[in-house]
């Protein structure tokens, strides 16, 4: 279980909601470069994570309809086909100094992401050092995700939900990062020689998890997990549509309890966008803090903001 100190982090309360956001918006306005916010349409990118890991990443630009839209009950989001710069930045921050969760007390920790995408950016990095990564999105995401995560985790882990055929060939593969190929119980950083103590095993899943039907699968997600619900979870650039609002924060309610910590990483579009996600999670009886400036990378305080999400104790199951 992982537990974060909140005293110097401001709990928001539906009274206040406009206000934050207006000042949110008014403070932390995106570079005009940014636009919408993802990396490049090209079918092949390299992201690089503190010069410490080079990750090829395969997309399908000719998926990826850049209208904003993610889904419908009648039709698939194709947002998801591209790397967005938010997973880049919060695992940047994870992986800094600035950050407030602590690699080495992840060893014993599961964690599930939320709209992954066809990156998995996060959990290829991320998920290394914890007990249990589990990456979902909806099915047609699945494929390209699967590759990419094969592609670029360094050490070796286990797996229930990625096929055989795409593993057989990963011992084979050249590995870009800078820790080198082989699992070690230490790993040294290059700039500060901080050690890097990795789980004595670890797993890394990929399963479907639609929000619009996460009732019918979020059994599936949490059987995955020993029927336990997660440390972490973790949701980046998950918030951008009205219409998914009430879906998405079904969905951490169903795979979570009192103890699970939710970090949402939002990019500021439309203030009216968070506004709303503010007031329905508010009412549904979780507790929301907001990260300030002096605990984030400088790079998330220009256009992002982080969310720390947890069920108050009155709402728990």
């Amino acid at each position: 279980m992982i537990e974060i100190n909140t005293d110097d982090f401001h709990k928001l309360n539906q009274d206040e909601i406009y206000e934050h956001t207006y000042e949110v918006f008014t403070t932390r306005a995106a570079p005009e470069h940014r636009s919408l916010g993802y990396i490049s349409k090209e079918d092949e990118i390299k992201v690089v994570i503190n010069d410490e890991y080079e990750l090829k990443i395969d997309q399908s630009s000719s998926s990826f309809n850049d209208s904003g839209k993610r889904s419908t009950s009648q039709n698939h989001g194709t947002t998801g086909y591209v790397t967005w710069g938010a997973s880049v930045l919060f695992t940047k921050w994870l992986m800094s100094e600035k950050s407030i969760i602590r690699l080495n007390d992840l060893a014993d920790c599961s964690i599930v992401e939320l709209g992954t995408g066809i990156s998995g950016v996060i959990g290829s990095v991320i998920g290394q050092f914890c007990q249990r990564y589990i990456m979902t999105d909806q099915k047609h995401i699945l494929k390209l995700l699967k590759q990419n995560i094969v592609n670029n985790v360094n050490n070796s882990f286990t797996t229930s939900t990625i096929e055989s055929e795409l593993l057989k060939d990963k011992s084979s593969k050249k590995n870009t990062s800078k820790f080198g190929n082989n699992k070690k119980k230490t790993l040294k950083k290059s700039k500060d020689k901080t050690s890097y103590v990795l789980p004595s095993s670890n797993q890394i899943e990929v399963i479907d998890y639609d929000w619009e039907d996460s009732e019918l699968t979020y059994n599936n997600v949490l059987e995955l997990n020993d029927n336990e619900y997660p440390d972490l979870i973790f949701a980046s650039d998950t918030i951008y549509n009205d219409f998914l609002l009430p879906f998405f924060i079904q969905a951490i309610d169903l795979i979570s309890d009192e103890h699970t910590l939710t970090f949402a990483v939002i990019q500021t579009r439309e203030q009216t966008v968070i506004e709303s996600f503010l007031e329905i999670l508010l009412s549904k009886n979780f507790d929301c803090w907001f990260v300030p400036d002096e605990f984030l990378t400088k790079e998330l305080t220009e256009g992002y903001t982080v969310y720390i999400l947890k069920k108050s104790a009155q709402s728990a199951n």
